[in-house]
């Protein structure tokens, strides 16, 4: 089963990356060529990821980046990511693409104005590549994945997860007394050998039937973990449960 968008929790590289191209400079818009020499973070947040950049630049010497992007397929082979440039002052539009394990063809599109200790640079059209030196440090056992290839499954499917509610559930008397019904959600993490853990209340009816809907949850069997590119991951699972008099 094969779920979108493909949002994922943190996860980090640090990479290298080098780029040529040309500059246009100055008030008679000369065409310059240039490259630079970057070492980046790229972390992984919840709607795509975070992208920092330092490094040197002939003829810029000093030159830093920061953007936000997304990525275009679940896989993350290939993203954008939009940005500024402090020096000199530009935006940015980046294009990435892998063309094997550890490795990416950038193409960079600036522009915009502002002066630097050795120039003045009105745009700037790159192409490069990146290396990755470090990627995902984070642990792969503490990552929770939002959305997986695979998702985790109560043994047996629906139909025995159903089976397990009806016999578990236990009604509370005061919220039968007072005929008060609804549906409640819970969110809890199938873990990669299937246990549950975090479990949470997402939305509530009333607080004797919310407890009951956690207590239950709670003390589910073990689950069938979800997959990630042929691994069993954690991921985060939410779960309405109805209470009907």
């Amino acid at each position: 089963m094969l779920l979108f968008p493909p949002f994922f929790k943190a996860q980090n590289q640090v990479y290298f990356e080098s780029n040529w191209g040309i500059s246009i400079n100055d008030s008679y818009y000369e065409v310059f060529p240039g490259t630079s020499f970057l070492i980046g973070k790229k972390k992984d947040i919840k709607q795509g990821f975070v992208d920092m950049q330092i490094g040197l630049a002939i003829p810029a010497i000093l030159t830093a980046k920061i953007g936000l992007g997304k990525y275009f397929n679940i896989e993350k082979k290939s993203h954008i990511s939009f940005g500024v440039r402090p020096w000199p002052l530009h935006g940015y539009t980046q294009l990435g693409f892998d063309t094997k394990k550890g490795k990416s063809i950038m193409f960079t599109f600036e522009g915009g104005t502002g002066d630097n200790i050795s120039f003045i640079s009105y745009g700037l059209v790159t192409v490069g590549f990146r290396w990755n030196m470090i990627k995902n440090t984070d642990n792969p056992k503490s990552v929770i994945y939002d959305v997986v290839e695979i998702a985790p499954e109560f043994k047996g499917g629906h139909e025995k997860l159903n089976e397990y509610l009806v016999n578990q559930i236990k009604y509370p008397e005061e919220a039968k007394q007072k005929g008060i019904q609804g549906k409640v959600f819970v969110k809890f993490i199938v873990m990669s050998d299937g246990s549950i853990n975090g479990v949470r209340l997402i939305k509530g009816v009333h607080e004797t039937i919310d407890n009951e809907a956690l207590r239950v949850v709670k003390a589910m069997p073990n689950w069938v973990p979800g997959k990630h590119r042929g691994k069993t991951v954690n991921c985060s699972f939410a779960m309405p449960i109805v209470f009907k008099l």
